[in-house]
């Protein structure tokens, strides 16, 4: 770790973090290693749900295990590599699993089904639901759906398919007047990662020294929640180098370097390149999109204004609506750098090339995100203009097809951004006596804007803001902001 001043040789950031892997040598090594946690070993961890008995096993793994084996490589009456050609590998994996457990809110099946008959809020008062196609043009005098249930003929295709990510229950959603949870399910968070590293240095003559690595590495994080969401973060890289030091002189090095890094991240869901939720649906102006775009549609109920019925079902899907983003990230850098000691003067000069590239591709709500509220299903009553609102039911709404919001990206942004980056530096250690040594560098750093080779970057201008509340009509069309 180089911090504060440091040679002109480094840039690009304030501090600097130089890596050195391990080479072989004429004599074989190696090791095995693995470590290992579990809940046999482990000690319970606190538990503090409310009025429940903490569970008879928290089962929890995690194993990370590996070796590294270096030495000269040598094939038997082929070839011999001591003292010139040697070997270095190191590869570790780790795996953990850790399981929980979730608890929702759900209907019964005659409910889901859009069968309210006996419904009730926690105080057992019973709650109506009422049909949206009766009543006047303003919404007053409707009348409630005969036995309290939403014929099949009325439901939704889309609300007939999606709760299936919601669940039903058999067992009561009131305990002592109070909404509690009726469905119980596992959660899981599994991590997996593997890392290798191979090495190869080659002396070619007491001049040349050839120098080869490559490095690859994948790991894989999710967490699992309601029927089929979650999470899913994979993150892999490669990366290729090779070098070689020539000596012209013994005050003449020159160093020349190659390297290639390959990184790709993406933090979505836990359906992405898996299983596309969305298409099957056939939800009007949406579509399942890209394999890492995919997910369950996000779905809440929430509580309605006035007397309306307090919602106590739990929202299902993909929550959040963030996501996903996915990097795509390719890198090219050639380095050279010259030792060169004349007199009194230590030199050391080189040139840096970066073709770096930033891909992105992601968006909030590419899946779609929707809530319901006691709107539809409710009573209107009152005069036009001043209605109250009562009783109805969120997931009757949402049965029905009726949504108070829906939420929906017009696209997946998608940018693949590029730029050439080059730099060049002389350093000069001085040496005027044994106890007086002066150090000065410069450093020449070209770092462009990136470009968007899809060319779909742009810039708002807005010459003029328009005060609140004015109409377009008002505005000329040249002070748009479009």
């Amino acid at each position: 770790m180089q911090t504060g001043v440091y040679s002109a040789e480094f840039g690009h950031e304030a501090s600097q973090i130089n890596v050195v892997s391990k080479g072989g040598s004429n004599t074989y090594h190696g090791s095995i290693y693995d470590f290992i946690r579990n809940n046999v070993a482990d000690a319970n961890p606190y538990f503090f749900p409310y009025k429940r008995a903490p569970p008879a096993v928290f089962p929890f793994k995690w194993n990370d295990f590996g070796f590294e084996l270096d030495g000269a490589i040598r094939i038997p009456k082929l070839y011999n590599g001591k003292d010139k050609f040697f070997f270095m590998v190191d590869d570790e994996w780790r795996h953990i699993r850790a399981v929980g457990q979730g608890s929702a809110t759900v209907p019964s099946p005659a409910i889901a089904a859009g069968n309210f008959q006996g419904y009730t809020t926690p105080a057992g008062v019973p709650v109506v639901i009422y049909d949206p196609a009766t009543g006047d043009a303003n919404g007053l005098g409707r009348t409630p759906f005969p036995n309290n249930t939403i014929s099949a003929s009325r439901i939704s295709p889309i609300s007939t398919d999606l709760p299936k990510y919601l669940g039903t229950s058999t067992q009561p959603y009131y305990a002592g007047g109070q909404v509690v949870a009726n469905y119980l399910y596992s959660t899981s968070a599994p991590q997996d990662r593997q890392s290798l590293t191979v090495r190869g240095d080659y002396i070619q003559s007491a001049r040349s020294q050839w120098g080869f690595r490559y490095s690859s590495g994948a790991e894989t994080l999710v967490s699992t929640g309601l029927l089929g969401a979650g999470s899913k973060t994979i993150t892999n890289y490669y990366q290729y180098m090779g070098s070689n030091t020539w000596t012209f002189s013994p005050h003449l090095v020159n160093e020349a370097r190659f390297g290639y890094t390959h990184f790709f991240n993406s933090t979505g869901l836990l359906s992405a390149f898996t299983t596309d939720v969305v298409t099957p649906l056939g939800i009007p102006g949406l579509t399942g999109g890209l394999p890492a775009t995919w997910g369950i549609p996000a779905v809440s109920f929430n509580s309605g204004p006035g007397t309306t019925t307090k919602n106590i079902w739990s929202s299902f899907g993909d929550l959040g609506g963030d996501g996903p983003y996915v990097v795509t990230d390719p890198t090219w850098q050639g380095v050279d750098n010259v030792s060169w000691i004349r007199g009194k003067h230590s030199l050391r000069l080189g040139f840096e090339y970066n073709r770096q590239t930033f891909n992105q591709l992601g968006n909030q709500f590419s899946r779609g995100q929707f809530s319901s509220q006691p709107l539809a299903t409710a009573l209107e009553s009152g005069t036009p203009g001043k209605v109250t609102l009562s009783q109805g039911d969120a997931l009757a709404d949402f049965l029905l097809g009726n949504l108070y919001q829906s939420t929906v990206a017009v696209a997946v942004a998608d940018a693949n951004f590029v730029r050439n980056v080059e730099a060049a530096y002389v350093d000069d250690t001085y040496k005027l006596s044994p106890n007086l040594i002066i150090s000065a560098g410069l450093r020449y750093e070209l770092t462009p804007p990136w470009n968007d080779t899809y060319g779909n970057n742009f810039n708002v201008s807005i010459p003029v803001i328009p005060p609140q509340g004015a109409a377009s009509s008002t505005i000329p069309s040249s002070q748009w902001p479009f």
